[in-house]
């Protein structure tokens, strides 16, 4: 069976319009409430980084969502953006971004982002990033409880 594809634009409001119509395909499928608000959350935080981070200025970047049907826990994010910093490394196995950060310093000294990764992955049973032919590649696994 084919995966469903979600072809998104490179903005905000087509993020949003997408992570909607996932939610809802998802309940239509039959996937429970909370699972498919797990998963829309998901899409949200990866679209949106996708869109701030690795295409800014880039009016003509693609961006496609695949959920894997056969096992509707599965979410690949595919992108023609820069690639991640580092490898995608700290975003996706730095083990310290698997706990929050101490929130009780001085608000200047609060990382200004990359709460987004915390979430996804504490979300998910596995997180995987790969760049090929100059394409992003993040597929991420939700636990069968949650998929």
């Amino acid at each position: 069976m084919s995966p469903w594809r979600y072809p998104v634009a490179n903005n905000p409001r087509d993020v949003r319009r997408t992570c909607v119509a996932v939610e809802a395909d998802l309940r239509a499928a039959g996937v429970s409430s909370g699972a498919a608000a797990r998963m829309e959350l998901i899409c949200a935080e990866v679209l949106n980084n996708i869109v701030e981070h690795a295409m800014p200025g880039q009016p003509d970047g693609w961006i496609e969502l695949q959920i894997d049907l056969a096992a509707p826990g599965r979410l690949t994010f595919l992108d023609n953006g820069a690639p991640m910093p580092d490898g995608g490394r700290r975003q996706i196995s730095d083990p310290d971004m698997s706990c929050p950060p101490d929130m009780n310093g001085p608000k200047e000294t609060l990382p200004e982002g990359g709460y987004g990764w915390l979430l996804i992955r504490s979300l998910a049973e596995h997180v995987e990033y790969d760049r090929t032919d100059g394409k992003n590649s993040v597929r991420i696994t939700l636990p069968p409880d949650l998929s």
